[in-house]
């Protein structure tokens, strides 16, 4: 990576405006570009219907962001329902920077967090980094919601085919993400810093009132996060394990063929420009699965026994931390 490292957030929204008008102001002060660091956010309106793009374009905090290349604007009017997996990944494509990290709307970055992860990616080039699971333990259910903070090399990401849109509903898809990651070599840090995992506290009817086209559906998918948010140690342990043996012995590593992932038609900046978001061509990952596997399998056993944790308030602090 060249000596100026530019961090992008990826932040998708549909029907969820209140949300993104508290934190995007927010974050877009909290993360000024400095010296060797360069900063853009990426927000795409998912098909929203709520009044999301009357206020990206008419707000004059966002749009002069727009203007100056702080903010990528893209919409997409195709969707109906909220596909999340294809919804981060349409975002990530539009990305220009070296590192993506994903950016939920209702999450607040904290003060300087890309500066951090800029000093954390020049020390870690070939990482993945997301909240530590650990820390959930200081915050109830409804502030939980910053675990889809996950921040890679964008062209790790699209070796990777980036998230897996075989997901429907919510969760899993980061870490499935995290765990393919693993499988290819990439080191994996999480991290605690408390100044970094701020969000808007909300529940799982939220979360999930976009994602289905019926009642029913959406009732089964809240079941399932909430027996998911109340399972017991032993529970997670045994679904933890059966989803590593489906990585090392089953699943590819590299989702969606490797090239076809995020695709759609979007309409970017305040002139509403039309762009297609097609195939990638040239970064497919070259790996037969096999060889893949065998080492990193060792990242995967490691990331579960000896986790690496990093401070990235420190890294700001010029204080390091592991490699």
């Amino acid at each position: 990576m060249g000596s100026v490292m530019k961090i992008s957030f990826c932040t998708t929204c549909m029907n969820r405006l209140a949300h993104l008008q508290q934190t995007l102001p927010q974050n877009l002060r909290d993360n000024p570009a400095t010296e060797g660091v360069e900063i853009e956010f990426v927000v795409l309106n998912y098909g929203d219907t709520g009044g999301m793009h009357e206020w990206m374009t008419s707000d004059p905090l966002i749009v002069a962001a727009i203007e100056s290349g702080r903010v990528i604007y893209a919409r997409t009017q195709e969707p109906q329902t909220f596909h999340m997996s294809h919804a981060k990944n349409m975002a990530h494509r539009l990305a220009t920077g070296d590192i993506v990290c994903n950016l939920d709307a209702d999450n607040f970055t904290g003060a300087r967090f890309g500066e951090a992860l800029a000093a954390f990616f020049k020390k870690n080039p070939d990482s993945i980094i997301s909240p530590s699971h650990v820390v959930s333990r200081a915050f109830p259910p409804e502030e939980r919601g910053f675990f889809g903070r996950m921040a890679l090399p964008r062209h790790y990401f699209e070796q990777l085919g980036g998230y897996d849109e075989k997901y429907v509903g919510w969760g899993s898809e980061d870490t499935d993400m995290a765990r393919r990651a693993r499988m290819i070599g990439l080191k994996y840090f999480r991290f605690e810093d408390l100044q970094f995992l701020r969000i808007i506290a909300h529940g799982n009817d939220e979360r999930t009132k976009n994602m289905f086209s019926n009642e029913e559906d959406r009732q089964r998918e809240l079941a399932r996060i909430t027996h998911h948010m109340h399972q017991g140690i032993l529970e997670k342990y045994y679904h933890a394990g059966l989803d590593r043996l489906n990585m090392l012995l089953v699943k590819p590593i590299i989702a969606n063929s490797g090239t076809h992932f995020g695709l759609g038609n979007v309409t970017t900046g305040l002139e509403e420009l039309p762009e297609k978001i097609s195939p990638l061509r040239g970064t497919k990952a070259r790996l037969f699965n096999e060889v893949v596997r065998g080492r990193g399998y060792y990242e995967l056993v490691k990331a579960r026994l000896a986790p690496r944790i990093v401070s990235l308030g420190a890294m700001l602090d010029n204080q390091g931390g592991p490699s």
